[in-house]
């Protein structure tokens, strides 16, 4: 009865399962079959606007690459600038016969719009084309090509206008006329099959200029007027369900919608296709849901007789593996093929679990360290390979009672315990004693508790492994972290020392845009007191007392004047940024006089006395003058900072500078020399050092003399320097000739 009760249950469920997918399946197919066609007839309609559209385009086309063919014939060209028209008419004449009816009419017009000949009609010319065609009137005015769609005197056509030149001089224009009539329908349609029809829109109503049939089956009402009139293209079946109409606006070569195109198809055998694949449906739907509960019936009869049998014999196996017995196999005593083919997938799921097996244990034996299973009693059940090798026996071993003495799994105990009470995770880290090493081994464990449906622990799998190499390690680190704090102190240094030299190149740039900016600021001022002493000299009268001496004083205001000027000029060219390294051969004098004009009058200012010796022909190097000048100004402020001091204290003596140049068969000298309390010898070999100094914070970066080393020895040449507290200091700068620096 219980057999009974399910094969029924089960055919009542196949069964409305069957009638519910059959009538979702036949709403489906009506659904996607109405779906598809609609696509079907879009594309199909889409295809039909593009055949009208290109075939108008390739007319226009052809008619448009055959007239620039005759405009730019030079004989067409000369007998239409003569007005020679039975010259043209003779060399015309064969090229649109040639055309072979393909172009209705072919025009040639003079440049006010007059007509000149007429391929079509030779006999008559002289109208003006202007006062009803628009395409001339457009192509004469604007001399350019005009071609699309025209509404004339003989209906719509197809039009291509271009202007004829001769010379350089617009000499008039051709046109090819196509026309659009029963022909061009008829061609149209052998290209998409339907019905062509053709109407010329006159306000708010239509006229038909052409068609395929004789009768327009369709005909369109205000509404679809509108709409067409308004440019768009639209599907109607307003006159009959079988038929399909296609409606295309057309625009004229001003983009206005003057006609439009109906195309007509039959949709009548994509009707009766529609209505008998319905049918069709309905009765396989019928079918299936009357045979489907019989062919259930029996199936579900057959299949079921065995199940008792297959239950009972799974049940068996499955106590089989619960024992732990992985190699049973199934035996088959009934000659049923499906129960046989679920002992053969049982025992491929026995043959699966195996391997899984096989693959876990690879796995946990390769696990660097001991991994064990232990229950909540801690009796251990399993143990990988890493942990046999500490302890062979283990396994069927207790934690608790066979290692009570081991320090080693005693201290695991602990963990373990915790884990179970606490149903969590469980970490630890300890020190074994262990032979050849000082400290002995460190391990970690980890013990982690398997949880039943009801949050209790059932067994627990115990980790644990050496991380002796890695606590030497960190303790490496943590030796190495002591010295840490004075790295950073050294490398902060360096980082102040490279923004102290940021700072410094900074400050420079910005002395020198001030400077250049002040030169250009004091150079208008000079020149308005330059021409203001020229106007108070020619006015002031020459015989009075005031006249003669401000003569005298002139040339000693105008020398003024230019020295502050070409002072100004220097700082100018000194301080301005170089775009890039440049050499030349310069005078050595020279280079010093522009340094000195710079700080003379400063130093002299401040009490210290500059004496400067040239030399007597005119020693010459090859480099950067600027650069020359930038090392004598370093060694001048140093020496300043120098001599700043020396008129007090016991030994008073007066500020002195001495800056000497010599010239020799190796090249040139320039010594700088100061009466200052000298360096001292500790710092002596120091002082070219990069940001050594032995000035305050705000008084120098200790960046001068390498600097001033550096462009010396990019010249060619040497700088040295030799310093006393009885003497001062002397700095020598010793430049190779012009020979020698090649």
């Amino acid at each position: 009865m219980s057999r009974f009760n399910i094969q029924t249950q089960l055919t009542v469920i196949v069964t409305v399962t069957v009638t519910t997918t059959v009538t979702l399946l036949f709403i489906l197919a009506l659904s996607q079959t109405g779906a598809l066609i609609r696509s079907q007839e879009e594309i199909s309609d889409a295809e039909v606007v593009r055949t009208i559209r290109g075939f108008m385009e390739d007319r226009l086309t052809a008619a448009e690459l055959a007239l620039r063919v005759v405009v730019e014939d030079p004989q067409v060209q000369e007998y239409l600038a003569r007005g020679d028209r039975a010259a043209l008419l003779s060399q015309l004449e064969p090229v649109f016969g040639a055309m072979d009816g393909a172009i209705s009419r072919f025009h040639v017009h003079l440049a006010d719009g007059t007509s000149f000949l007429r391929l079509h009609a030779p006999d008559q010319y002289g109208d003006d084309l202007t006062t009803f065609r628009e395409t001339v009137r457009i192509t004469d005015e604007q001399q350019r090509l005009v071609r699309g769609l025209e509404v004339g005197l003989h209906g719509l056509s197809h039009r291509v206008v271009m202007p004829i030149w001769y010379g350089g001089t617009h000499i008039g224009s051709a046109e090819f006329g196509l026309a659009f009539d029963e022909e061009t329908l008829g061609t149209l349609q052998e290209r998409r099959t339907g019905e062509y029809y053709l109407y010329l829109i006159e306000g708010n109503t239509s006229h038909r200029l052409s068609g395929t049939t004789t009768e327009d089956p369709c005909p369109l009402n205000h509404a679809e007027l509108t709409s067409v009139a308004e440019g768009d293209v639209f599907v109607t079946n307003s006159c009959s369900l079988r038929d399909r109409v296609l409606v295309l606006p057309l625009k004229d070569y001003s983009g206005t919608t003057v006609a439009f195109m109906k195309v007509v198809s039959d949709r009548s055998s994509l009707a009766s296709s529609l209505r008998s694949m319905r049918y069709q449906l309905s009765m396989s739907g019928l079918l299936a849901m009357v045979c489907v509960p019989v062919v259930v019936w029996l199936i579900l009869g057959k299949l079921l007789n065995p199940l008792s049998q297959i239950v009972s014999q799974t049940r068996h196996i499955a106590d089989r593996i619960a024992d732990g017995d992985l190699d049973y196999r199934g035996k088959v005593n009934l000659s049923v093929p499906d129960f046989r083919g679920v002992i053969v997938e049982i025992n491929r799921m026995l043959e699966a679990l195996r391997a899984a097996g096989q693959q876990k244990q690879a796995i946990l034996d390769g696990f660097p360290g001991m991994l064990y299973y232990v229950d909540v009693e801690l009796n251990i059940l399993w143990a990988n390979h890493g942990a046999l090798q500490v302890r062979p026996d283990m396994v069927g071993k207790n934690c608790r009672t066979d290692y009570r003495d081991s320090t080693f799994l005693a201290c695991e105990q602990c963990i373990l315990v915790a884990a179970i009470e606490n149903r969590r995770i469980e970490r630890g880290t300890a020190w074994f004693p262990k032979e050849g090493m000082e400290k002995g081994a460190c391990w970690e464990y980890a013990a982690v508790p398997v949880l039943r449906n009801d949050n209790a622990v059932s067994n627990l799998v115990m980790i644990a492994w050496d991380i002796t190499e890695k606590m030497m390690i960190q303790e490496k680190l943590q030796v190495l972290n002591t010295t840490l704090e004075s790295r950073v102190s050294e490398e902060v240094r360096k980082r102040e020392r490279q923004e102290q030299m940021v700072y410094h190149h900074a400050k420079l740039a910005a002395i020198g845009e001030l400077a250049a900016g002040m030169a250009h600021e004091i150079n208008q001022p000079l020149n308005t007191l330059s021409f203001a002493l020229e106007n108070v000299t020619s006015k002031v009268s020459r015989d009075s007392e005031f006249g003669a001496a401000l003569r005298e004083k002139q040339p000693k205001i105008e020398g003024s004047i230019e020295r502050i000027r070409r002072i100004i000029d220097h700082v100018r060219v000194f301080s301005r940024e170089q775009a890039h390294e440049f050499t030349e051969s310069f005078s050595v004098n020279e280079a010093i006089r522009r340094a000195l004009s710079l700080i003379e009058t400063q130093y002299r200012s401040h009490g210290i006395r500059l004496s400067v010796r040239y030399a007597d022909g005119q020693p010459t190097a090859e480099g950067n003058p600027y650069e020359l000048e930038q090392v004598v100004l370093n060694l001048l402020s140093n020496a300043r900072d120098a001599v700043r001091d020396v008129s007090m204290g016991d030994q008073p003596r007066s500020p002195l500078i001495v800056i000497t140049v010599v010239e020799d068969d190796s090249g040139s000298a320039v010594t700088v020399e100061d009466n200052g309390f000298g360096i001292p010898r500790e710092n002596l070999d120091r002082v070219m050092d990069p940001f050594f100094t032995t000035k305050g914070p705000k008084e120098g970066t200790g960046l001068g003399l390498s600097i001033s080393y550096g462009l010396v020895e990019k010249m060619g040449g040497r700088l040295e320097i030799a310093s006393s507290s009885a003497a001062g200091t002397q700095v020598k700068i010793s430049l190779p000739g012009k020979d020698d620096a090649q």
